[in-house]
């Protein structure tokens, strides 16, 4: 049997080893990483924006945001935890445990994680490795046959991509990672607040859009409401929403699937009002 050069075996185990993910890597942080999220349905815009890491010390390192919208302000990261400064610290995740683990995040409400699963996501037109956090209330420790609070993922490269509830979910639209651009950056003042301008009752942004836009609306009383969107020839591609709210500001995700680039229109529907808003989708 032909023998494997030594020399070769140490190469194959450099190459494999540094292929390996580095737990890390699903919460990067350099100084002047930002990410903006919106929520659904109210459609309220976050920013977060880091204003300085500590690193005096190489195993822990104490990054600074430049407001308490993730929703912390500051959280100390070692090789294993993420935990989180809000009055008292806190296991938010922890990075280096293997898949099915669980433990306590605040042992006075005791919330608990379940580090549920990780699989490949195609996040901003890219392949990533993803991890889905599992968050519990009030019932026993390591008891995953009840519905969680709430669902976390955290995106390799990107950090906190999404957390979705009953009836709601903050998703991320665009981020700057060590100074590379993923998804939709906005001015936080270029943000549509319909709660403060009765004049745009519907409308989109970004408009023009080339993954997801954000559609927001207002009802200025209580009303059986149906969202479609429509391409320029008059076909029904989507339907959004169908459905009865109340007054107040909405918001409603569109992310194309099998559609191709062009012009389409969302067509809002009361029973006493058609309101149309044009969206340019750009592949």
């Amino acid at each position: 049997m032909r023998k494997i050069p030594l020399i070769l075996i140490l190469l194959l185990n450099i190459k494999i080893n540094s292929q390996q993910i580095n737990p890390l890597d699903f919460f990067p942080y350099h100084t002047g990483d930002l990410h903006q999220y919106v929520e659904l349905p109210s459609g309220r815009f976050y920013q977060s924006k880091i204003t300085n890491v500590d690193t005096s010390n190489t195993n822990i390192h104490y990054i600074y945001y430049d407001n308490n919208t993730i929703p912390y302000n500051k959280v100390l990261l070692d090789s294993a935890h993420i935990l989180a400064d809000s009055n008292s610290w806190f296991p938010l995740y922890k990075l280096n445990c293997e898949r099915g683990s669980y433990w306590l995040r605040d042992s006075s409400t005791i919330w608990w994680v379940h580090y549920k699963n990780q699989y490949s996501q195609t996040v901003f037109n890219e392949t990533r490795l993803m991890r889905e956090y599992h968050v519990y209330e009030y019932i026993s420790l390591g008891d995953t046959n009840g519905l969680p609070g709430s669902v976390e993922y955290l995106v390799e490269g990107i950090g906190l991509y999404k957390i979705t509830w009953e009836g709601g979910e903050l998703f991320l639209i665009g981020c700057i990672i060590n100074g590379i651009q993923y998804g939709t950056i906005i001015g936080v003042n270029d943000y549509p607040n319909l709660a403060t301008s009765e004049k745009h009752l519907l409308r989109s942004y970004p408009n023009p859009f080339n993954n997801s836009t954000i559609i927001q609306y207002s009802l200025p009383e209580p009303a059986q409401v149906s969202i479609k969107i429509y391409d320029i020839i008059g076909n029904e591609v989507k339907e959004l929403f169908y459905g009865i709210e109340s007054y107040g500001v909405y918001s409603k995700m569109w992310k194309p699937e099998t559609e191709s680039s062009g012009i389409y229109f969302v067509v809002l529907r009361t029973n006493k009002s058609v309101i149309t808003h044009k969206l340019l989708y750009l592949k």
